[in-house]
């Protein structure tokens, strides 16, 4: 595996560029100022972060939730990035055969592999940082349960390891207040809403974990993700660097209540939900003819504006009303 090339926000300029630069507004990348290596992750990536449009049909991407997925707005960047002094690479999909994060088991997504091990090339730092989140919470756990581990091992054979507990390094997606977090353990970098989240003026967020590596002079080898299968966790990013992230100047930068959602901004993937749960209900002989032959209110899937519908059959039909009418 080929290791991931270094990205330097703060290396040295000529001095000609620097003045031009004095004349922009100062921040503005919103970059650390020392140099951090992105894990590559391709390989490992086993997950879209948008669904198929189809919930509960064991297909589709994310926590398989139709539109309720990461099609956020704002928009999640792919490629590099720097939010809030953070530094990540995250993934293009449609670059990586449809896979941009690690989702590990859970409870409700049994078929995602329980570990994942990333592989990382004899890469040194102080700091390692996850891009992180998690779906379908259980009930009935107790206050920060081990959602996870991580294990960081080292080319001398050693390792460490990372308890990641539920609600504190590991948060849940969906989150009611949009300044929630956990301080370095559990930092907002993207927060937005989708469909269902606007639905009950919620948000949605993907956080940055800090950890303090206890053996920055040893070479990280490679670093497994483990869950306990409860929630799942999900994992966009990874970094290694020497610079501490949530103790730069820039760490509060974008973090602010999110945008207002542009009117007609998720029509398109409301049209997809509605299609693909048609053709589903074709596909399972439970509606004749095309669309336009059939009756509006007893066919229609739900939307934000309005949610009259039939109770489909089908188990994407069933978890598609289902979702509408129950909260995450």
């Amino acid at each position: 595996m080929r290791l991931a090339p270094r990205f330097h926000f703060g290396q040295t300029m000529p001095l000609a560029v620097l003045v031009l630069a004095a004349g922009l507004e100062a921040g503005a990348a919103g970059a650390p100022a020392a140099p951090a290596t992105p894990i590559d992750l391709s390989a490992v990536a086993n997950t879209d972060i948008e669904d198929d449009g189809i919930a509960g049909n064991g297909k589709g991407g994310w926590s398989d939730e139709g539109v309720n997925d990461m099609f956020l707005y704002p928009p999640i960047p792919y490629g590099e990035s720097a939010v809030n002094g953070y530094a990540f690479r995250i993934l293009d999909p449609a670059k990586n055969n449809g896979k941009a994060v690690i989702m590990l088991k859970g409870r409700k997504l049994a078929s995602k592999p329980e570990q994942v091990v990333v592989p990382v090339e004899n890469v040194k730092g102080k700091f390692v940082y996850f891009l992180q989140n998690s779906v379908h919470s259980v009930p009935n756990q107790p206050a920060n349960y081990l959602a996870a581990t991580y294990t960081v091992r080292y080319a001398d054979g050693t390792w460490a390891e990372i308890p990641i507990r539920d609600g504190i390094e590991l948060r849940r997606w969906w989150v009611g207040r949009w300044y929630d977090n956990s301080g370095a353990a559990s930092w907002p970098i993207f927060i937005g809403q989708n469909p269902y989240s606007m639905k009950w003026n919620q948000f949605v967020a993907v956080y940055a974990m800090e950890w303090a590596n206890p053996h920055p002079d040893k070479s990280i080898t490679s670093i497994t993700l483990k869950s306990a299968a409860l929630c799942s966790p999900a994992v966009f990013a990874i970094t290694i660097a020497d610079a501490q992230f949530s103790n730069g100047p820039n760490s509060k930068e974008n973090y602010k209540r999110p945008p207002e959602v542009p009117a007609g901004y998720f029509d398109k993937k409301l049209a997809l939900e509605q299609e693909m749960v048609f053709k589903e209900m074709v596909k399972q002989d439970m509606t004749k003819g095309p669309p336009s032959h059939r009756s509006s209110r007893s066919t229609r899937c739900p939307t934000p504006r309005s949610r009259a519908g039939a109770t489909h059959t089908s188990a994407g039909g069933r978890a598609t009303w289902a979702r509408w009418n129950t909260r995450v």
